[in-house]
């Protein structure tokens, strides 16, 4: 009997199994859907955020693109007269509002004649945002030699993955607090091009250690054979120097020891408030970035 019962199971899950291969789709089936749905995702993905800026407006406006909000600030001449661009990076937490009043980016880079973007989040992959900023340097015909990226801590890490991955597009990078990202870290993978970097960095960062920023640091001058260096400044709570190659690839580094009203070293140097190293400081991050930025556009 209990063999029976066996027979007729295992018969029921034979005819069962017959009956889905016979009703589902073949393997070769499943993987010809799986193609086409990921050839459908890449050439959706740009359609979408092409739409994102397809109605963009001059003055502040914040433009939501695949789940991720982009503040921006463009000037009226932007929509008839190639600008640069410039993108700002908020460390993880912090909206591009909150960035812009450490930075004051968005107000100097529209002075200077750059559209400024301040990302809601440093999270999503660099890939989506370089789709974005296609799109928008497509839809406003953006001077494409006057790109630039810089960010704070983890928007520093950003600022890096873009240098390492996208060094097509800028022209130049101001990543600060930044902790080193695999294309300085890992395996000597380098840029495609050398970028001109503005680094910056606390001495007494207890967040991202500054011992952190002079390895990387010391990772693009061996990398990129830096050997003629220059002091630019030698303060008693900073120092700024320049390294430069033969290619004429600039690297500059500015080492501080500003801190938070409570002593904390991972700051903005120049920015009020609970993340700023303070508004006396003889540097603020955002000038000293954009004037890097437009000491430096692509191939000059």
């Amino acid at each position: 009997m209990l063999l029976g019962r066996k027979l007729w199971v295992g018969l029921a899950i034979l005819f069962s199994s017959a009956v889905l291969i016979s009703c589902g789709p073949s393997l070769e089936q499943q993987v010809e859907t799986a193609v086409a749905q990921t050839a459908a995702a890449a050439t959706s993905t740009p359609t979408i955020l092409a739409e994102c800026v397809a109605s963009l407006v001059p003055g502040s406006s914040t433009v939501t693109c695949e789940g991720v909000d982009y503040d921006l600030g463009i000037l009226e001449e932007c929509f008839a007269t190639p600008c640069g661009l410039i993108v700002d990076y908020p460390p993880e937490g912090l909206t591009g509002e909150q960035t812009d009043a450490y930075t004051n980016m968005t107000a100097l880079g529209n002075a200077a004649g750059y559209v400024v973007v301040q990302p809601n989040s440093s999270s999503p992959g660099v890939r989506m945002h370089r789709i974005f900023f296609d799109a928008l340097i497509g839809a406003l015909d953006i001077d494409v030699s006057r790109v630039h990226v810089g960010g704070f801590h983890s928007g520093g890490d950003q600022a890096w993955r873009f240098v390492c991955g996208h060094s097509d597009l800028i022209a130049s990078a101001a990543p600060q607090a930044s902790g080193g990202v695999p294309c300085v870290s890992e395996d000597n993978r380098l840029p495609a091009e050398q970028v001109d970097i503005l680094m910056l960095h606390g001495r007494k960062d207890s967040v991202t250690p500054f011992a952190r920023g002079v390895t990387q640091l010391e990772f693009v001058i061996e990398s990129w054979d830096m050997t003629a260096s220059e002091v630019l400044a030698d303060e008693p709570t900073y120092k700024w120097t320049r390294w430069t190659n033969e290619q004429g690839t600039v690297l500059e580094f500015v080492e501080f020891d500003w801190t938070t009203p409570t002593g904390e070293g991972h700051c903005y140097p120049g920015g009020v408030g609970s993340g700023g190293c303070g508004i006396d400081t003889p540097i603020h991050y955002g000038e000293a970035a954009l004037n890097f930025y437009i000491a430096h556009p692509k191939d000059a």
